[in-house]
Protein backbone atom coordinates (compact mmCIF):
# COMPACT_ATOMS: atom_id res chain seq x y z
CA UNK A 1 0.00 0.00 0.00
CA UNK A 2 1.21 3.45 -0.81
CA UNK A 3 2.60 4.84 2.50
CA UNK A 4 1.11 8.26 1.78
CA UNK A 5 -2.43 6.86 1.82
CA UNK A 6 -4.30 7.90 4.99
CA UNK A 7 -1.46 10.25 5.97
CA UNK A 8 -2.34 13.81 7.07
CA UNK A 9 -1.34 15.04 3.60
CA UNK A 10 -3.58 12.40 1.99
CA UNK A 11 -6.57 13.46 4.11
CA UNK A 12 -5.96 17.15 3.39
CA UNK A 13 -5.80 16.60 -0.37
CA UNK A 14 -8.80 14.26 -0.26
CA UNK A 15 -10.97 16.83 1.50
CA UNK A 16 -10.05 19.40 -1.15
CA UNK A 17 -10.65 16.99 -4.00
CA UNK A 18 -13.88 15.43 -2.74
CA UNK A 19 -16.32 18.19 -3.83
CA UNK A 20 -14.36 18.73 -7.05
CA UNK A 21 -14.58 15.05 -7.99
CA UNK A 22 -18.26 14.83 -7.07
CA UNK A 23 -19.01 17.84 -9.28
CA UNK A 24 -16.74 16.69 -12.11
CA UNK A 25 -18.13 13.15 -12.29
CA UNK A 26 -21.73 14.34 -11.93
CA UNK A 27 -21.59 16.99 -14.66
CA UNK A 28 -19.61 14.73 -16.98
CA UNK A 29 -22.24 11.99 -16.85
CA UNK A 30 -25.14 14.45 -16.77
CA UNK A 31 -23.82 15.99 -19.99
CA UNK A 32 -23.82 12.55 -21.65
CA UNK A 33 -27.40 11.96 -20.48
CA UNK A 34 -28.61 15.41 -21.54
CA UNK A 35 -27.00 15.15 -24.98
CA UNK A 36 -28.55 11.72 -25.51
CA UNK A 37 -31.96 13.06 -24.47
CA UNK A 38 -31.69 16.00 -26.87
CA UNK A 39 -30.69 13.60 -29.65
CA UNK A 40 -33.88 11.59 -29.10
CA UNK A 41 -32.83 8.83 -26.68
CA UNK A 42 -34.65 8.73 -23.32
CA UNK A 43 -32.75 5.71 -21.96
CA UNK A 44 -30.62 7.76 -19.55
CA UNK A 45 -33.59 9.93 -18.53
CA UNK A 46 -35.68 6.86 -17.73
CA UNK A 47 -32.79 5.51 -15.66
CA UNK A 48 -32.74 8.67 -13.55
CA UNK A 49 -29.44 9.94 -14.95
CA UNK A 50 -30.72 13.28 -16.24
CA UNK A 51 -29.65 15.01 -13.04
CA UNK A 52 -26.58 16.67 -11.54
CA UNK A 53 -27.05 14.74 -8.28
CA UNK A 54 -23.64 13.02 -7.90
CA UNK A 55 -25.19 10.05 -6.10
CA UNK A 56 -26.83 9.03 -9.40
CA UNK A 57 -23.52 9.03 -11.25
CA UNK A 58 -20.93 7.74 -8.79
CA UNK A 59 -19.51 4.26 -9.07
CA UNK A 60 -18.38 3.76 -5.48
CA UNK A 61 -15.44 1.49 -6.36
CA UNK A 62 -14.27 3.82 -9.12
CA UNK A 63 -14.67 6.82 -6.84
CA UNK A 64 -12.66 5.31 -3.98
CA UNK A 65 -10.02 4.05 -6.41
CA UNK A 66 -9.32 7.61 -7.46
CA UNK A 67 -8.17 8.49 -3.94
CA UNK A 68 -6.26 5.25 -3.35
CA UNK A 69 -4.52 4.63 -6.68
CA UNK A 70 -5.06 7.97 -8.44
CA UNK A 71 -7.29 6.50 -11.16
CA UNK A 72 -11.08 6.24 -11.03
CA UNK A 73 -14.28 6.26 -13.02
CA UNK A 74 -17.95 7.19 -12.84
CA UNK A 75 -21.03 5.12 -13.65
CA UNK A 76 -21.35 5.02 -17.46
CA UNK A 77 -24.50 6.46 -19.02
CA UNK A 78 -26.32 3.89 -21.14
CA UNK A 79 -27.73 4.91 -24.52
CA UNK A 80 -29.74 3.24 -27.27
CA UNK A 81 -28.39 4.44 -30.61
CA UNK A 82 -31.49 3.14 -32.41
CA UNK A 83 -33.32 6.15 -30.97
CA UNK A 84 -30.93 8.64 -32.53
CA UNK A 85 -31.98 10.50 -35.67
CA UNK A 86 -28.45 10.27 -37.07
CA UNK A 87 -26.82 7.41 -35.12
CA UNK A 88 -23.14 8.04 -35.93
CA UNK A 89 -23.33 11.82 -35.57
CA UNK A 90 -25.46 11.73 -32.42
CA UNK A 91 -23.28 9.02 -30.86
CA UNK A 92 -20.27 11.30 -31.32
CA UNK A 93 -22.17 14.28 -29.87
CA UNK A 94 -23.12 12.28 -26.77
CA UNK A 95 -19.54 11.06 -26.33
CA UNK A 96 -18.10 14.56 -26.71
CA UNK A 97 -20.59 16.13 -24.29
CA UNK A 98 -18.93 14.62 -21.20
CA UNK A 99 -15.39 15.95 -21.81
CA UNK A 100 -16.80 19.32 -22.86
CA UNK A 101 -18.66 19.51 -19.54
CA UNK A 102 -15.32 19.10 -17.74
CA UNK A 103 -13.75 21.78 -19.91
CA UNK A 104 -16.69 24.05 -19.04
CA UNK A 105 -16.11 23.40 -15.33
CA UNK A 106 -12.41 24.22 -15.78
CA UNK A 107 -13.41 27.57 -17.31
CA UNK A 108 -15.88 28.12 -14.44
CA UNK A 109 -13.17 27.52 -11.81
CA UNK A 110 -10.81 29.79 -13.77
CA UNK A 111 -13.35 32.63 -13.57
CA UNK A 112 -13.80 32.01 -9.83
CA UNK A 113 -10.04 32.07 -9.32
CA UNK A 114 -9.77 35.29 -11.32
CA UNK A 115 -12.43 36.96 -9.15
CA UNK A 116 -10.84 35.52 -6.00
CA UNK A 117 -7.44 36.99 -6.87
CA UNK A 118 -9.03 40.38 -7.51
CA UNK A 119 -10.42 40.65 -3.99
CA UNK A 120 -7.94 38.73 -1.83
CA UNK A 121 -4.72 40.57 -1.03
CA UNK A 122 -1.33 39.23 0.09
CA UNK A 123 -2.04 40.58 3.56
CA UNK A 124 -5.17 38.45 3.76
CA UNK A 125 -3.14 35.36 2.84
CA UNK A 126 -0.73 36.12 5.66
CA UNK A 127 -3.54 36.73 8.14
CA UNK A 128 -5.56 33.56 7.57
CA UNK A 129 -4.59 30.22 6.02
CA UNK A 130 -8.15 29.67 4.82
CA UNK A 131 -7.49 31.93 1.84
CA UNK A 132 -4.63 29.71 0.70
CA UNK A 133 -6.91 26.68 1.04
CA UNK A 134 -9.59 28.34 -1.08
CA UNK A 135 -7.04 29.30 -3.72
CA UNK A 136 -5.72 25.71 -3.83
CA UNK A 137 -9.28 24.38 -4.10
CA UNK A 138 -10.03 26.61 -7.09
CA UNK A 139 -6.77 25.68 -8.80
CA UNK A 140 -7.49 21.98 -8.26
CA UNK A 141 -10.90 22.58 -9.84
CA UNK A 142 -9.16 23.86 -12.96
CA UNK A 143 -6.42 21.21 -13.01
CA UNK A 144 -8.53 18.10 -12.46
CA UNK A 145 -11.26 19.11 -14.87
CA UNK A 146 -8.66 19.75 -17.56
CA UNK A 147 -7.18 16.31 -16.76
CA UNK A 148 -10.63 14.70 -17.11
CA UNK A 149 -11.22 16.60 -20.36
CA UNK A 150 -7.93 15.48 -21.93
CA UNK A 151 -7.94 11.96 -20.49
CA UNK A 152 -11.43 11.15 -21.71
CA UNK A 153 -10.52 12.23 -25.25
CA UNK A 154 -7.80 9.57 -25.53
CA UNK A 155 -9.01 7.29 -28.38
CA UNK A 156 -8.92 4.04 -26.40
CA UNK A 157 -12.04 2.10 -25.32
CA UNK A 158 -13.90 2.60 -23.07
CA UNK A 159 -13.02 6.31 -23.10
CA UNK A 160 -15.14 8.88 -24.93
CA UNK A 161 -12.36 9.59 -27.40
CA UNK A 162 -12.68 6.11 -28.91
CA UNK A 163 -16.42 6.59 -29.44
CA UNK A 164 -15.83 9.90 -31.19
CA UNK A 165 -13.12 8.36 -33.36
CA UNK A 166 -15.20 5.33 -34.35
CA UNK A 167 -18.19 7.54 -35.17
CA UNK A 168 -16.22 9.35 -37.86
CA UNK A 169 -14.34 6.39 -39.32
CA UNK A 170 -15.63 4.71 -42.50
CA UNK A 171 -17.52 1.52 -41.68
CA UNK A 172 -14.87 -0.78 -43.15
CA UNK A 173 -12.07 0.87 -41.14
CA UNK A 174 -14.17 1.04 -37.98
CA UNK A 175 -14.79 -2.71 -38.22
CA UNK A 176 -11.08 -3.35 -38.76
CA UNK A 177 -10.30 -1.42 -35.55
CA UNK A 178 -13.02 -3.18 -33.58
CA UNK A 179 -10.32 -5.27 -31.88
CA UNK A 180 -9.56 -2.17 -29.78
CA UNK A 181 -12.82 -2.83 -27.93
CA UNK A 182 -11.25 -6.02 -26.64
CA UNK A 183 -7.77 -4.80 -25.77
CA UNK A 184 -8.42 -1.09 -25.19
CA UNK A 185 -9.17 -1.23 -21.47
CA UNK A 186 -6.16 -3.45 -20.81
CA UNK A 187 -3.89 -1.15 -22.79
CA UNK A 188 -5.33 1.81 -20.89
CA UNK A 189 -4.66 0.15 -17.52
CA UNK A 190 -1.12 -0.64 -18.64
CA UNK A 191 -0.53 3.03 -19.56
CA UNK A 192 -1.98 4.24 -16.25
CA UNK A 193 -0.17 1.88 -13.89
CA UNK A 194 3.17 2.20 -15.68
CA UNK A 195 2.85 6.00 -15.67
CA UNK A 196 3.31 6.14 -19.44
CA UNK A 197 -0.04 7.91 -19.54
CA UNK A 198 1.74 10.94 -18.11
CA UNK A 199 3.81 11.35 -21.27
CA UNK A 200 0.55 11.63 -23.20
CA UNK A 201 -1.49 13.69 -20.74
CA UNK A 202 0.78 16.22 -19.12
CA UNK A 203 1.99 18.21 -22.15
CA UNK A 204 -1.63 18.69 -23.28
CA UNK A 205 -2.93 19.34 -19.74
CA UNK A 206 -0.14 21.87 -19.17
CA UNK A 207 -1.04 23.63 -22.42
CA UNK A 208 -4.72 23.98 -21.47
CA UNK A 209 -4.10 24.97 -17.84
CA UNK A 210 -1.57 27.65 -18.80
CA UNK A 211 -3.93 28.87 -21.48
CA UNK A 212 -6.76 29.26 -18.97
CA UNK A 213 -4.52 30.91 -16.38
CA UNK A 214 -3.34 33.55 -18.84
CA UNK A 215 -6.49 35.54 -18.05
CA UNK A 216 -5.46 35.59 -14.37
Amino acid sequence: MNPRIFSPEWWQNSLLLLPILLMSFAYHEYAHAYAAYRCGDKTAKDAGRLTTNPLRHIDIIGFLAFFIVGFGWGKPVQTDTSNFKSPKRDFAIVALAGPLANLGLAVFFTILLFVFNLFVSEAMFDANIIWSVVQSFLFYGILYNVIFFVFNLIPLPPLDGSKILFAFLPDNLANALDFLNYIGRYLLLFLVFTDYIGYILWPVVDFFVKGLLIII
